[in-house]
């Protein structure tokens, strides 16, 4: 969801983890920034409801809880990828590209994640994920209006969960 919401809104983002709390930080112009933490907290509320209304789908399968919970990431990874499809990605200038570069860099110093799969395989997981990416086709993302006057770049935190 993080690459879906920095192609839609021009944004970076970076993932934090505290001791306490965990973050996402949006980096870019001030209106991108905010607009993206409040699209992020929609497609999370979204994506949770969607994921337990999968899993209760398929109640009717005979399987472990673990694999539900296996076949419900795989619908929500095609979900977002569903979504996606249906964005257009916005464009950011190459100085506005660079100043989001130096901020970052001497900002964060970010490392790459480990990314994990969700562990489903086979024609169950197939199906799921095609489900979910025709279900996400159905949501609309749209850009904000708002325009800043000077572009100032700019940071916002998401405190939510990750």
């Amino acid at each position: 969801m993080a690459s879906l919401v920095e192609s839609a809104f021009g944004v970076k983002c970076l993932f934090s983890e505290g001791k306490r709390t965990k973050e996402i930080i949006f980096v870019g112009t001030k209106s991108k920034t905010k607009i993206s933490v409040y699209t992020w907290t929609v497609l999370a509320r979204i994506l949770k409801t969607k994921m337990a209304e999968y899993k209760f789908s398929i109640t009717h399968l005979k399987c472990s809880p673990g694999k539900k919970v296996a076949l419900a990431e795989e619908y929500c990874e095609g979900w977002v990828r569903g979504v996606r499809q249906n964005i257009v990605p916005d464009t950011v200038s190459q100085k506005e590209s660079e100043l989001t570069k130096k901020l970052v860099k001497m900002k964060f110093n970010p490392k790459e994640a480990d990314l994990r799969g969700s562990g489903a395989f086979g024609a169950e997981a197939n199906d799921a994920y095609s489900q979910g990416v025709l279900a996400g086709k159905n949501t609309r993302l749209h850009q904000g209006m708002q325009a800043d006057k000077r572009g100032a770049l700019s940071e916002t935190r998401y405190l939510g969960r990750a």
